[in-house]
């Protein structure tokens, strides 16, 4: 198990695998069966990732907290994202809800399979020298944000779920007089072709 000394606070958001209404995207070309299969395969993908990691966990629900799932129980709280449908005020409640720890905060979600413990530990390692740490997701996102302490105003003004969030997140941090570092830039599981590539790595 991977240990490190600045003992972050994990947060994951994770959407409830229900027929529907995950990787609605991936949907459009692979059907809703075969984009629910996909999504349990990226969660439990990510739930054996987190069990690697003896850090204290938040597992943030967008539909209801799951009493029956897979995520370890030891040093793992369940909680639900706040219900709007942005997603800069979900993570910000997220955020300021699990500050109560002291600790530097990590936030990630569960669609990018090509995240390793490592990513983690060097975003562990980074936030000792630097306000917040990315890890840019090919698609202008990312899919990991680390942070040393929040600061209001990170998420203003983010057009999500386009390719202008990481820049958009930049800016922010530039106005906010805030210092960042980026970590290895990885590819989510948006369409369909992504996790065909995925599975030919």
């Amino acid at each position: 198990m991977t240990t490190n000394s600045a003992f972050p606070h994990l947060i994951v958001f994770a959407k409830n695998p229900l027929l529907g209404k995950v990787k609605t995207r991936l949907a459009k070309s692979a059907g809703d069966a075969k984009a629910l299969s996909i999504y349990e395969q990226l969660l439990a993908e990510n739930q054996n990732l987190c069990s690697r990691l003896d850090w204290p966990k938040t597992i943030y629900y967008a539909d209801f907290i799951d009493t029956s799932d897979r995520w370890e129980e030891q040093l793992t709280t369940k909680r639900l994202q706040a219900q709007v449908p942005n997603l800069g005020i979900r993570l910000q409640a997220a955020i300021q809800e699990t500050w109560q720890h002291g600790q530097p905060i990590i936030v990630t979600g569960t669609d990018c399979p090509s995240i390793e413990a490592s990513h983690l530990t060097q975003t562990a390692e980074l936030l000792n020298d630097y306000d917040a740490v990315i890890g840019p997701a090919t698609d202008g996102g990312f899919y990991l944000l680390g942070l040393r302490t929040w600061h209001d105003g990170l998420f203003d003004d983010i057009q999500w779920s386009t390719d202008r969030v990481m820049n958009q997140l930049i800016s922010n941090l530039d106005r906010l007089h805030l210092s960042y570092s980026q970590i290895e830039s990885l590819t989510d599981i948006d369409f369909y072709k992504d996790w065909i590539e995925y599975q030919s790595i």
